[in-house]
């Protein structure tokens, strides 16, 4: 169903619901939230104010859930010394079931006060949150712990990295003596396994204060409705400092998509991203149009995360190794040396392939010859996946029908005896 004829329904219902109870709606106002918004407002009207249980007039019949439960269903609450009424129910979703819930509030100025006031709470909730949206709803999450001493990356891209994030939330006043709007754009692109997510986790730990926001991650072809919900809902107060995270940015775009120009339309419009610092990732930065990555002030900087080159492959080794590392530097070099090409994942996958052949082979510990069949298998694996028509030009199946001739002793060309 669609949200605003969800909340018409629903504020339907409460309105024959007053009728029964001897009330004229209009003398009313309705505010209604549905999702988790839904539930925070339900949170906090019965924190807030003093609720009451009320039993459905008899006759009345809530058709699409007959027993909502507590703490849903039907009560009554005083605002301003006066009565208002609050109902919760579930409404029909293509994802399942959708929270909704509406609250009557005697006509007055104490209304707006208790939306602002609501507003306000949930937004001061969320300064500092790591939060997610995805198919209509905002979800809390708890980013994996990672440091920029855990990154292992060229030192002078961290300093100028870190430096601009640095500077953007600390200098505030720099931008408004310049008269220059207090919003940027950063783009991490690259091939994958090179640290860009890895970096947004380390970014989400690192700034506790400031909050951190990603746009349908795992939601598949969001919309410019998804696009709009993001802005236009997100519970954070105006002027929050906050990161908005896109990632696989060249992915969302195109047909039943978002498109190209409801997305700028969004960033660069008329309801300006006051303290907000865009991040994005891409591993095909070529996929993106040039409105997007060649124009500052929408993507103000740029950089690649590319494959690391001998000194950090090594480095990345000698950390995965630890202790061990000590008796292995002469294969770790050689591994080092012979990955040429390697992302950072490939490295850490050749440190768990060497470990998984020291344990077939029940050795003690990972010797050199393990790397190098672990380096070796892992570049072929990566030119297969790059050209699998080139390197396997026999057809993979199941044989279907009679058994073949058994092979002679000729061989399997050898023709097969005549029928007995």
């Amino acid at each position: 169903m669609d949200g605003d004829a969800d909340r018409e329904t629903l504020v339907g219902r409460l309105e024959r619901i007053l009728r029964r109870l001897g009330h004229d709606p209009c003398a009313f106002s309705f505010l209604a939230y549905t999702g988790s918004l839904g539930g925070d407002f339900n949170r906090h009207v019965r924190a807030r104010c003093a609720v009451r249980p009320l039993l459905l007039p008899d006759g009345w019949t809530n058709r699409d859930e007959p027993d909502p439960g507590a703490p849903l269903g039907l009560a009554e609450f005083t605002l301003a010394g006066r009565t208002g009424y609050l109902y919760a129910d579930f409404v029909p979703d293509s994802l399942g079931p959708s929270l909704l819930v509406v609250a009557a509030a005697p006509r007055g100025p104490w209304v707006e006060d208790l939306r602002t006031e609501f507003l306000r709470a949930r937004a001061r909730s969320f300064e500092g949150s790591r939060f997610a949206y995805k198919n209509g709803c905002w979800t809390r999450f708890e980013p994996e712990p990672a440091r920029f001493a855990d990154l292992l990356a060229n030192p002078d891209f961290l300093e100028d990295f870190r430096g601009n994030v640095d500077h953007f939330f600390g200098a505030r006043g720099y931008f408004e003596r310049n008269r220059l709007p207090y919003r940027r754009g950063f783009l991490l692109c690259g091939p994958p396994g090179n640290g860009k997510t890895l970096l947004l986790r380390v970014l989400a730990q690192e700034y506790p204060a400031v909050a951190f926001v990603v746009f349908g991650e795992g939601q598949r072809n969001p919309d410019d409705d998804d696009l709009d919900a993001f802005f236009d809902n997100c519970p954070l107060g105006k002027d929050t400092p906050r990161f908005l995270v896109f990632e696989d940015l060249d992915s969302l775009f195109g047909e039943q998509r978002i498109s190209l120009s409801h997305f700028l339309n969004r960033i660069d419009g008329l309801k300006p991203l006051a303290g907000t610092l865009l991040l994005a990732t891409t591993n095909r930065p070529e996929a993106v149009d040039p409105a997007l990555i060649r124009r500052p002030s929408r993507f103000d900087r740029v950089w690649r995360l590319g494959d690391p080159p001998y000194a950090l492959r090594r480095s990345y080794l000698l950390r995965l190794f630890g202790e061990e590392a000590t008796g292995l530097r002469e294969g770790i070099d050689a591994a080092a040396r012979d990955s040429e090409g390697f992302s950072f994942a490939m490295i850490r996958e050749v440190f768990l392939s060497a470990g998984v052949l020291a344990h077939a082979a029940k050795a003690p510990a990972v010797h050199s010859e393990h790397l190098r069949l672990a380096v070796d298998r892992m570049r072929e694996q990566d030119a297969f996946t790059r050209r699998p028509a080139e390197l396997s030009p026999e057809p993979v199946g199941f044989r279907v029908g009679a058994e073949e001739p058994a092979e002679t002793a000729a061989g399997k060309g050898a023709e097969a005896p005549p029928p007995a």
